[in-house]
């Protein structure tokens, strides 16, 4: 029997808090997500649209607001039975902008999209929420004028959750922050969970993309090999490279809000192509602590995590040895519970944002459903 399709919903928030501190976007955003939430079966999707100005892209800002976006998703989902999978979309709009029919000639040359490219998109929302405060409501109005154009929308689809209070300092100008054509990451990506999506996603606003397909910019993501795994901790439970840099992939379509083609694929690299092919997504396995950095000069921008920092300076002090220009590296923020929000939740938080701990819950199922 062929599995049904994924119910996806939506959820419309605009105008985040700034400063963009912790406490003031969980009173913010909190509620809006949890109602949401609480309203969708179970193994459904849905997609949180921050809608702002958020482009020239400023990366240390848009980064640090994305790790502070996912901690709240992952606390508010450890307090839910529903194991929906949620993706936060930074969406580029302002105040009163309106989209015109003809989306075929973007100027974009960043992995922002923005809120008519939302709301052109040909996807048949099972429903779609919006938090109850002005701004939101003004940009629910500015998408559905655009999807309504190709898509008809029923009146109880659409449904109002609560708004929280978000405190807005006066905007500064954004300048944006340097890009790169060719930027790479590293990880094992086992058991697709938060955490990849933040390191994959704040990776991604640092792509500068070609106004042509001939000579297009390259998001490489070195995945660990099952060779290397081995000694993993439940490493029985660890899924097989393909699985893994197939989500890798799907989840950088869905942040351009498109389904990758395929360039080439093997058992050892996976290449796709997004915006007309004017960027290649490329997973590549990797057998030891460098993968492509060393082996690789055409490199601009390597993303670690505080995890990670050591290796980004061990790269750069093989690529000097070989002559080679060091790349720019960028740590990301983690995600993390404050200790007044780890008093509130329990270890249910920890598989949203770490294989090990779901592979441990996976090995310790098996080991229950095994005959005495």
């Amino acid at each position: 029997m062929a599995t049904p399709p994924k119910s996806r919903s939506l959820l419309v928030l605009a105008s985040p808090p700034s400063p963009a501190e912790r406490s003031a976007i969980r009173a913010a955003l909190h509620d809006s997500i949890s109602a949401s939430l609480t309203q969708l079966t179970p193994g459904s999707s849905l997609v949180v649209a921050i809608a702002a100005p958020f482009l020239p892209p400023d990366w240390s800002r848009l980064q640090s607001l994305l790790a502070k976006l996912y901690s709240l998703v992952a606390i508010i989902q450890a307090g839910h039975d529903n194991p929906a999978d949620v993706n936060v979309l930074l969406v580029d709009h302002a105040p009163g902008r309106e989209y015109a029919r003809d989306r075929s000639s973007p100027d974009n040359d960043s992995c922002i999209v923005d809120l008519g490219d939302l709301a052109s998109l040909p996807v048949k929302w099972s429903r779609i929420f919006h938090a109850s405060t002005e701004a939101s409501i003004a940009a629910l109005q500015t998408f559905l004028g655009v999807h309504e154009r190709s898509q008809v929308i029923l009146q109880d689809q659409i449904i109002a959750v609560p708004g929280g209070v978000s405190m807005m300092e006066g905007q500064k100008p954004a300048f944006g922050s340097r890009r790169f054509s060719r930027v790479i990451i590293g990880g094992t990506f086992d058991h697709f969970h938060l955490g990849h999506k933040l390191l994959l996603q704040a990776s991604t606003l640092l792509l500068s993309i070609p106004s042509s397909a001939q000579s297009p910019a390259m998001f490489t993501i070195g995945i660990t090999g099952d060779a290397l795994l081995k000694n993993k901790r439940y490493a029985s439970e660890i899924e097989p490279w393909s699985v893994r840099a197939q989500a890798v992939t799907d989840f950088v379509g869905s942040l351009l809000l498109e389904t990758p083609s395929v360039v080439s694929s093997s058992t050892t690299e996976l290449i796709t192509s997004l915006v007309g092919g004017r960027l290649h997504v490329r997973c590549t396995e990797i057998l030891d602590a460098y993968g492509p950095t060393t082996r690789e000069r055409d490199l601009d921008a390597l993303v670690v995590s505080g995890e990670t920092r050591s290796g980004g300076k061990a790269v750069n002090d093989k690529r000097r040895e070989t002559g080679w220009h060091e790349l720019e590296v960028f740590e990301i923020d983690v995600l993390h519970a404050t200790e007044q929000e780890e008093g509130s939740i329990d270890d249910n938080y920890a598989a949203k944002i770490s294989s090990t701990d779901y592979r441990r819950r996976q090995a310790e199922a098996r080991s229950r459903e095994k005959p005495v």
